[in-house]
């Protein structure tokens, strides 16, 4: 009897300890979960006003090219930024070289000064807007490039890392161990979003604690089913990193590979590398407004200007000159309405050219005829 009670006694004994040691488990990732959520906020704050020069280089397999060749078989692109007081600039130049030789040249600006947005477009096409773009839409933030994709596509990583429940879409946050990336310790975050379709998109964020949490490395997944083996869609991982002020590092490389299904053999495959260079680094910008807001016009440009939506002017213009200066523009349905104008009164005109010469005939037949009698 003494037998049983002691021995149901020690499993209880074990239950309650795995109990509490699995609270203390939870407690823990919990903790650090929300060093990681203050940290990412703290990097915020630090890289609100920065200034980046980086390289961007694509590559593409040659397996991916023999099934599209629509697809760049090699990219370059140099990129110039300055996020400062909710004003941006970034200039964007590169090229691209397909499968048959053939160059293509792609390059734009884009800038806010705080009251406008501008964007020129291949040297040829500027918009002015009078709403601003978002931020992520079009710049990469430093404290962002190991999961750089992801920032540009779905928002900034403190959204990611929230939980949420919106209707049908469910969205847990947990930290689910620890790995290495490039010789560092990393804390492992997962998320995972349930769709209203039965699916779920997961991404692994590997944080590191020595680098004061930053991204070392992103892993984003296809959708898939309970169950299913996990497809990659876009794996990045970060190298070279070097401090850039005391106590702040960033990473200075990243690889950023993405995968695509290959249908025949139903396995997926690389479509591309891309490795993103940093080459300068300024945490300290301090430029003139007027900087966000000097974006050149080339000549025999066409400069469009929105409000909202709407498209309220557009003229070509044969000098580089600021089209602040042209208050001129008129809505298009002035010049429909003028036109319309202009082809009625020509009209009226020929028809009464007309109508007078006709009756100076018939009065010119009847004298004659007068004439005959």
């Amino acid at each position: 009897m003494n037998r049983v009670v002691s021995h149901a006694a020690f499993r209880l004994a074990t239950a309650l300890a795995s109990f509490v040691l699995a609270c203390s488990v939870a407690a823990g990732a919990d903790e650090q979960l929300q060093q990681i959520l203050e940290a990412v906020r703290r990097h915020r704050v630090i890289f609100s006003s920065v200034e980046c020069k980086y390289r961007i280089e694509g590559r593409t397999p040659r397996e991916y090219l023999l099934v599209s060749s629509r697809s760049a078989a090699s990219s370059t692109s140099e990129v110039h930024f300055v996020v400062q007081k909710e004003m941006f600039y970034l200039k964007d130049i590169g090229h691209r070289i397909m499968p048959d030789g053939m160059v293509n040249l792609d390059w734009r600006i884009t800038a806010y000064d705080g009251e406008k947005s501008r964007h020129l477009r291949d040297g040829t096409l500027l918009q002015i807007s009078d709403e601003p773009v978002p931020l992520g839409s079009f710049i990469v933030l430093p404290h962002n490039l190991g999961c750089v994709r992801i920032a540009e596509n779905d928002g900034e990583l403190l959204d990611l890392l929230t939980p949420r429940n919106e209707g049908n879409t469910r969205t847990t946050v947990q930290v689910v161990g620890r790995a290495q990336v490039g010789g560092m310790e990393c804390v492992v975050v997962e998320t995972n979003r349930t769709r209203p379709d039965g699916l779920f998109d997961k991404m692994r964020f590997f944080f590191c604690p020595r680098m004061h949490y930053l991204v070392a490395k992103c892993e984003t997944f296809y959708p898939a089913k309970k169950g299913q083996q996990l497809q990659p869609l876009i794996f990045n991982e970060t190298s070279d990193w070097r401090e850039v002020a005391p106590g702040i590092w960033l990473p200075f490389q990243v690889v950023s590979t993405s995968y695509v299904p290959n249908l025949k053999e139903k396995t997926y495959i690389s479509n591309g590398t891309t490795t993103y260079r940093l080459l300068e680094v300024n945490l300290t910008p301090n430029y003139p407004k007027s900087f966000f807001s000097n974006v050149p016009m080339p000549k025999d440009g066409v400069i469009e200007t929105f409000r909202g939506d709407e498209l309220v002017s557009r003229r070509v213009v044969g000098n580089p000159r600021d089209p602040e200066e042209d208050k001129s523009g008129l809505p298009p349905w002035v010049w429909i309405v003028g036109n319309v104008v202009l082809v009625a009164l020509l009209l009226g005109v020929y028809l009464r050219y007309r109508t007078g010469k006709t009756d100076q005939t018939g009065d010119g037949a009847s004298s004659s005829e007068k004439e005959c009698r």
